[in-house]
């Protein structure tokens, strides 16, 4: 049980991690370029800047929760193939 809550904690930082950097970027793009994002996303009334960051932090929520998965889901599988210990070496391996 406290695997899956480990795991869960983990999808969860690594989704709110994404959302953050998403943020930054669409905040950051929406400074520099305001009118690449009023272009790009038809904008007629609302600031590009605010627009950006929070088209970023949705997209970068889905992205770090989708990149935090398939980390834990490779790690779950190298554990399931190696056992918990990894793989086991002995003095003839070395």
């Amino acid at each position: 049980m406290t695997n899956i809550l480990s795991s869960f904690t983990w999808m969860i930082f690594g989704a709110l991690f994404g959302a953050a950097l998403g943020s930054a970027f669409g905040a950051g793009l929406g400074y520099l370029t305001p009118d690449l994002v009023t272009d790009l996303f038809q904008l007629k009334g609302p600031d590009p800047i605010r627009y950006a960051a929070g088209v970023g932090a949705i997209v970068g929520l889905f992205l770090g929760f989708g990149g935090m998965i398939l980390a834990l889901g490779i790690q779950a599988l190298g554990s399931q193939a190696l056992g918990p210990q990894g793989p086991a070496r002995t003095m003839k391996d070395a």
